[in-house]
């Protein structure tokens, strides 16, 4: 299978540069059916034993957490493992927005996963699953079961899009945040100003996908890496959390209106569209008459530097390969000035 695995994994990564709609046109399809199946097949399982429904109630939860001791806590584990990926929902608010994730998620995605859940769990109620047998796939009749793990197979491979999508989204974010260097960012759609496509990430992402399939060669050994990789980013996540509510939150109003202000603006505009726009102020501003002061540093490591010799080289490689602001700000080059200088980490 891991010959497969390779192919498939290059195969959605060399859709990235199509965009998301025409992926969405794609892929959309597919999800929704799965969602639909999944949904049926729960229905089917409530259906003959609709008191599970009753676990909906949370101090069922509550109770086998404080009642179970160290079992608790453990069973708690793998719940919190079923929460992951809900994260690349919010990256993915970049790009569609909050309205049609809200839509798709109390609309189609929670109802039908509430439902097959619980005819899971009808089915281990009722004895139907033998000992070590997927209850998932008991809730399908047998002559189905194979369609079924296609369409499994497909859904699978086609949720990690979320994944690629949410971190187009966050790359973008981090550069004007300037906490990444500029890289090559393009837009694939003329309508939403989300879907974009950023060529060194798309790629480099899927060197490091084909590093672990060959690496790990399968899901079970790669089951407990992936339990570590959630566990720090949620951690890495709630360190940062904490940071923005001292150091950013604590800022009076006017000056958070002020600095959100400026990151949205240059969120939403390039210079030159801006300049454009100014035409239909009366304000006339003609490309090629007009100057642009373009800063260009050069980052050198310090002989003692607290940053550490491989993060300081790490750090000027990437600087150094960043793209030009000319480029990425969509500004002819023949009317930049440039002012250099050298900073020392």
């Amino acid at each position: 299978m891991l010959p497969l695995s390779v192919v498939v994994v290059i195969a959605v990564f060399g859709l990235q540069p199509q965009g998301t709609a025409r992926i969405g046109r794609l892929f959309g399809p597919v999800m929704t059916l799965w969602f639909v199946t999944i949904g049926v097949l729960g229905l089917a399982g409530v259906a003959r034993h609709p008191a599970v429904l009753a676990a909906l109630d949370p101090r069922y939860g509550l109770d086998y957490l404080f009642g179970h001791g160290l079992t608790g806590f453990l069973v708690l584990g793998g719940v919190f493992l079923c929460a992951t990926g809900a994260e690349a929902l919010y990256a993915d608010m970049g790009r569609f927005g909050p309205q049609p994730i809200r839509i798709t998620w109390y609309g189609l995605v929670l109802p039908t996963l509430l439902l097959n859940y619980a005819g899971q769990t009808a089915v281990v109620v009722d004895g139907e699953a033998a000992a070590g047998a997927n209850p998932f796939f008991v809730l399908c009749p047998a002559i189905l079961q194979l369609p079924l793990v296609a369409l499994a197979t497909a859904a699978t491979i086609i949720a990690s899009q979320a994944i690629i999508s949410g971190t187009f989204s966050m790359t973008r974010q981090a550069i004007q945040l300037g906490l990444c260097p500029r890289l090559r960012i393009t837009q694939t759609s003329s309508e939403g100003y989300g879907q974009i496509y950023v060529g060194f990430v798309n790629w480099t992402l899927m060197a490091l996908t084909l590093g672990l399939a060959v690496s790990f060669r399968s899901s079970d050994n790669l089951a407990a890496a992936f339990g570590i990789a959630v566990a720090l980013t949620m951690l890495l996540t709630s360190l940062l959390m904490f940071v923005d509510m001292r150091e950013v939150w604590g800022w009076s109003l006017l000056v958070s209106v002020l600095v959100a202000g400026v990151f949205v603006i240059v969120d939403f505009t390039h210079v030159p569209r801006v300049l454009e726009r100014c035409s239909t102020q009366d304000l006339h501003f003609n490309m090629m008459d007009t100057s642009f002061f373009v800063s260009r540093v050069k980052i050198v490591a310090e002989r003692k530097s607290r940053l550490g010799g491989i993060r300081c080289k790490m750090f000027e490689a990437m600087h150094r390969n960043a793209l030009a602001a000319t480029e990425f700000f969509r500004i002819p080059p023949n009317r930049v000035i440039e002012l250099g200088g050298q900073v020392e980490i």
